[in-house]
Order: structure tokens, then sequence, then C-alpha cells
């Protein structure tokens, strides 16, 4: 499977509900990147993302059917919208796709679209306690969750985000990383379509903080921010103009209440400091080269990305990460490896473990020619 979302957060709930179903996810940022992928390999079926910048779900749809050859026109591509409104699946299917999945997404959905699209003998049947159980648990134990969790959050129904992440409280807890983590940039990039009046871009923007924050259950700041796409798309200025301030507050304040007052307050220190420096940094390091660190033996190397293609068999982000952040102690050939592996870790952080193997690989063959 394709799957296509500008939104980090996104790709992690996609990547954690099929996880049950072993299926072989590739993720691309946008639509760009799925048009190229589409030129090297094919898929048995496409999620599509309805609103990214630049190139929307719409406009790629158009383009992969607009390429030559039967396969593109009969590849299954599934629309993921926030926007599920009455006439949704007509208007996909008017403009190419089979089908739509309305943000957040529900299991039983999902569940019916995949069993509907690919053919049974590429796909695993779970079993059937490994999808229902943990999603009856948590629709169960909702109002316990909520009296144990209320004095943690005032602004997150945990229960709500944990049911839309498949009934997995652990792979709820890692969206909502992504979701904090993330949230300073997507703040600021808000900001500043509203300074430049790009309400085009404003628009996409907010349809983002809407979905992902109805996905981690901070339904309050997902409400407003679903008013503010509803103005840009009508373009009501004076709306935007009235209630801004005030849902950028509210954002503000869910991003504290997950890290903590302290932890914003310093990662948007971090920031500010950050942008000062940075491109000075950078023209620092290029100019310097990085050649400290061990030098490793042919056979320590290739033992190194066999320890870091196993961790990616788990599908666990951080445990890769730590791992090639490891290459900073180590250089292969005068090159580091944190250096090396800077492509592999991109692709990890943005989910996509199997396009990460295949740079892994790359390495590992060009690494074993003298």
């Amino acid at each position: 499977m394709l799957v296509v979302d500008d939104n980090l957060m996104n790709l992690k709930v996609v990547e954690g509900l099929l996880r049950p179903y072993k299926i072989k996810v590739f993720v691309a940022t946008s639509g760009k990147e799925a048009l190229a992928k589409l030129d090297t390999m094919t898929y048995d079926i496409i999620f599509m993302d309805h609103m990214m910048p630049e190139m929307d779900g719409v406009e790629t749809a158009h383009k992969i059917r607009s390429k030559p050859g039967i396969y593109y026109q009969n590849v299954p591509i599934v629309a993921l919208t926030a926007n599920a409104i009455g006439g949704a699946r007509e208007m996909f299917l008017s403009e190419g796709f089979q089908d739509y999945v309305a943000k957040p997404i529900e299991i039983s959905r999902l569940e019916r679209v995949l069993r509907k699209y690919i053919p049974e003998n590429k796909m695993e049947k779970p079993k059937e306690l490994d999808i229902l159980e943990p999603v009856h648990t948590e629709w169960k134990a909702t109002e316990e969750l909520n009296r144990q969790e209320k004095s943690l959050s005032e602004r997150i129904d945990r229960a709500r985000g944990i049911r839309y992440c498949g009934g997995s409280r652990e792979d709820y807890e890692e969206v909502v990383q992504v979701y904090y983590s993330t949230g300073l940039k997507k703040l600021k990039e808000i900001q500043q379509m509203y300074e430049d009046k790009d309400w085009k871009n404003y628009t996409i923007l907010v349809h983002a903080l809407k979905s992902t924050s109805l996905g981690i259950g901070a339904t309050e700041l997902g409400e407003r921010a679903k008013a503010l796409e509803t103005a840009g798309k009508e373009e009501n200025i004076a709306y935007i103009t009235e209630h801004h301030e005030e849902v950028m507050q509210e954002y503000e304040a869910v991003l504290k209440e997950i890290g903590g007052e302290e932890a914003f307050a310093e990662a948007t220190e971090n920031s500010l400091r950050q942008e000062e420096v940075e491109d000075t940094a950078q023209d620092i390091i290029e100019e310097i080269g990085a050649t400290a660190g061990r030098e490793l033996s042919k056979e320590e190397y290739e033992a190194y990305l066999s320890e870091t293609a196993s961790l990616l068999d788990t599908f666990e982000m951080e445990s890769v990460v730590q791992k090639i952040e490891e290459g900073a102690n180590y250089c292969y050939r005068g090159e580091p490896l944190k250096n090396s592996l800077k492509t592999v870790r991109e692709r990890v952080e943005q989910f996509d473990f199997c396009g990460a193997a295949e740079e892994l690989e790359a390495l590992r063959e060009e690494g074993g020619n003298d």
C-alpha cells in the first residue's frame, strides 16, 4: 500500500491501524513524491489525503489516472478526508477515486475498504479478536478512562483518541508524541500564512489542525479549527481575523498540556535560537567536514547496518533513531555513519520503514564494493 499524507501524525495512525493485516506500507508526504514513487514500483492500493499543500489529493489522483497503462486506470485510490459530508462518495468517484475513508478513521470502515479492494491472497486476515476486542474494550471502558485521566487532561479526551488508534494505547501515545513534536512548527506555519494573508494555504493548514486534533481527542480545538477552515473556504476573512488568535491560544494550551508549560517554553526558545544559527551551523559543518569518530572495518560496518535493519523490522521509530545516532561515534571510509544514514533517518521519521530499508540496502551494497 502507498499512503499519501503531508501530516506525519496521520501516517503514524494509518500505519498502526494496518499493522494487524501485515500489509507492507510505503508512504509519501506529498502528491509529487507519490507520483515519483509510482514511477518506480506498483502498489495494490493507494490511500490519498484529500487536502495537501501544493498538489492536493484530487489533482494527484488526476495525474495518476492520466498516466499511460491499464494499471494507472485501475489501481484503487481511496481518499482520506476529514470533510466527509453528504455526497462525498459521489464527488470522489467523479474525481477518479474508488472510495473514501473519513478521518478520524474508524476501524470498522477501514476493515470494509481493505476487504473490498485488496485480493485475499495479498492480505493477512487478522483474527477477529485482534481487531475487535481492543476496540470493544476501549468503548466499554470509556467512562472509566475519562475518570482516571480527567486530572491529567482538561482539553484532551484520551479515551476517544485511543479508539481512533484502533484501541491501542501504545499507538495513541506515539501519535500524541508526533502531534506534540511537530506542533511548534505547525503553529508557526499557520501564523505565517495568517500574517502573509495566504488564505489558501492557511485553510489547508487549519484543515490539518482540525483533523489531527480530533484524532488525539482534542475535540474543542478540532471544532474551532474546523470553523476557521470553513471561513477560509468561504473567504470570510472577517471571521478568521476575529477568531484566529483565540484558536492559536487554544492550540498552544493543548501543546502545553501534552508536554508541560516548561517544556513548551524551552522548545519555543530553542526553536528561535535554532533559526538564528541554523544556516551558519550548516555552513561550518560543510566547511569543516565531519570526520570525527572511530573508523569501522568492513565487517563492523556491515554488522552495524544489519543491526539497524533488524530494528527497522520492529517498526519502532525511537529504537531505530537511537541506533542511527550511535553512528556519530563511527566512520566508514572517512564518512560519519550519522551522515550516511541521514536519508534512512528521514524515512523512519516519516514512518516509511520500507523506504528506509531500501535506503539501508543501497548503503550495504555500496559499502561492499571496494
